[in-house]
């Protein structure tokens, strides 16, 4: 008896599945005799190889987690403070940002400063040569006496600050008027007058 074009195309595509099958079962079974069975290659590398080939020589599971944005930096010197100051931003140096700091006492720490253990990162910068920096910021210090006395002046202003408010918030309690913020804007037009000339 033969079989009809459509039985035949049903036979093929059952044979083919169940050949498929038979190679999905033999390879479960190779892995089931050995599950371990991994090609060891001698150039693979390791945690600790990664590690070594970024500068970090320590096991990583010894030290406590801690957020990216947290930098590590040395021990402050005796008698000083220090914190990280940004000098540039993006692509761009900042210099603005970087001499205020300059001259509210910042300056950036020498590296002679840092113990000989402790090995920080370090950058070539363009003015101010060689720093302990990360990324866009460099690490600076300040006398703690200095820093005190700057503490205190921005805790004055804070204090006066939240003084007027509260101060403004009696006034309207007790019945004053409302506080109300003045956003006018005022333009002076005026023609612009062009010298003559001597000459005419």
């Amino acid at each position: 008896m033969s079989l009809t074009k459509a039985q035949r195309s049903a036979v093929a595509k059952k044979a083919y599945r169940t050949r498929i099958e038979n190679e999905i079962r033999a390879e479960i079974k190779a892995e089931m005799e050995d599950p371990h069975a991994v090609d060891h290659l001698d150039n693979r590398s390791t945690d600790e190889d990664v590690f070594q080939s970024y500068g970090v020589d320590r096991d990583a599971h010894d030290s406590p987690w801690t957020r990216p944005s947290e930098l590590e930096a040395p021990k402050c010197r005796k008698g000083f403070t220090q914190r990280w100051v940004r000098v540039r931003h993006g692509n761009r140096d900042d210099p603005k940002n970087t001499m205020r700091k300059f001259r509210e006492g910042w300056i950036p720490r020498s590296l002679d400063t840092v113990p000989k253990e402790y090995q920080p990162p370090t950058f070539l910068h363009a003015r101010l040569g060689n720093v302990i920096g990360v990324e866009d910021l460099i690490l600076c210090e300040m006398p703690i006496k200095k820093a005190l006395q700057r503490n205190a002046f921005y805790d004055s202003k804070k204090d006066r600050m939240i003084e007027g408010i509260e101060s403004d918030l009696r006034k309207v309690s007790s019945g004053g008027p409302r506080i109300a913020a003045s956003r006018r804007s005022h333009v002076t037009k005026r023609r612009l007058r062009v010298p003559t000339d001597p000459a005419e």
